[in-house]
């Protein structure tokens, strides 16, 4: 059929039949670096088993196709299906047939707990051990700053800002990014200067809920060691030695997106 002949089999000088190697074939450095990607890899809690004991790099390959547990214990659920010693194998296919009628019979179960309705791990928003803290004028700009910027509560003002920068500056001079850093750089002190200047009733009208966020948030706050999302555990990168963490991070801004890891998981209070 003329199907990739550059890799059908062919005979050598020495009258030996060689077969070429695929495309997809890996050099010995190339299998090293692959396998050691899957040994330190860190996946999220919940997504996948320990990847990590899966691999040799010795022998440099899966532990997979060497590991017998997986099989032995597969063979020892089988070996408790056997009610009738002369009859084994009728057995285990007895047992096999009857596992796979109540797992599909408990998908219909509303109020029995099943292996498909067991509850998690992790309950939502449950937080490991904290510690009380003090917010240093760094961490304290960008928590203010990212509750103004990810807020619809102030993008009427945030709008305000950028006209008045527009106005302000010579905009055949100044481009789109020098714009929006003045606005990401000046926006908490423009709108604390702006509600400064209202009276008490347009402040009334304004609404206390804005007008707290003036003065940011507390230099009090609490640290935590990890914090449970949608039944995923959520640790800072590299503070646990476990294998399975979620510490990435993705924060949307007007502009862009940003990806990053999670260093640490403070609790600010207003």
């Amino acid at each position: 059929m003329n199907l990739r002949p550059k890799l059908h089999p062919f005979t050598t000088e020495n009258n030996k039949t060689y077969l070429p190697a695929a495309y997809f074939t890996m050099t010995k450095k190339e299998k090293t670096d692959f396998l050691q990607v899957l040994h330190d890899v860190r996946v999220p809690d919940g997504y996948s088993s320990n990847v990590s004991r899966c691999v040799k790099l010795k022998e440099c390959g899966p532990v997979h196709y060497r590991w017998m547990y997986p099989v032995e214990r597969c063979l020892g659920r089988y070996k408790h299906t056997v009610r009738n010693k002369a009859a084994p194998e009728g057995s285990i296919a007895e047992g096999y047939i009857m596992d796979e009628l109540l797992t599909f019979c408990s998908r219909y179960l509303d109020n029995a707990q099943t292996v498909h309705n067991k509850p998690p791990r992790h309950q939502d928003e449950s937080k490991g051990a904290s510690k009380r803290i003090k917010l240093d004028m760094i961490t304290f700009e960008q928590a203010h700053r990212y509750i103004l910027f990810n807020s619809d509560d102030f993008l009427q003002f945030r709008k305000m800002h950028i006209d008045s920068l527009m106005e302000t500056n010579n905009m055949e001079r100044t481009s789109h990014q020098q714009l929006m850093k003045q606005h990401r750089d000046q926006f908490c002190s423009w709108y604390k200067s702006h509600v400064d200047k209202l009276d008490g009733a347009a402040r009334m009208e304004l609404g206390e809920k804005l007008v707290s966020h003036v003065r940011g948030p507390m230099l009090d706050a609490e640290e935590y060691k990890r914090y449970v999302v949608n039944a995923c555990c959520t640790a800072p990168w590299m503070s646990t030695k476990k294998k399975k963490s979620n510490s990435g991070v993705c924060v949307t801004t007007e502009t862009v997106h940003l990806l990053g890891k999670l260093t640490r998981i403070i609790e600010i209070t207003l």
